[in-house]
């Protein structure tokens, strides 16, 4: 998914879970998990996490859940990062 970052919640990472990357999309809102156990995860890590802000231009690939979310962790090219 392509969008604007709305919101950045790594709280979940302190119990681990997974942080909660929320982003408008043209389509509505979408949640984008990342998983505190980056080691068990074939994608690589996103970019500077703590640099990114509401208002950013991001694009997400992942795994899509039931509730319609994205899980970036199962493949190598699954990724989150900014965008020009």
């Amino acid at each position: 998914v392509d969008g604007t970052l709305v919101s950045v919640d790594t709280t979940p990472w302190t119990y681990d879970g997974s942080a909660v990357v929320k982003i408008a999309t043209d389509n509505g809102q979408v949640d984008v998990h990342l998983p505190a156990r980056w080691n068990l995860c074939k994608a690589p890590p996103p970019d500077d996490l703590q640099s990114l802000k509401a208002g950013d231009r991001v694009r997400a690939t992942g795994t899509v859940t039931e509730d319609g979310g994205l899980v970036v962790c199962e493949r190598a090219e699954h990724v989150l990062r900014k965008t020009p």
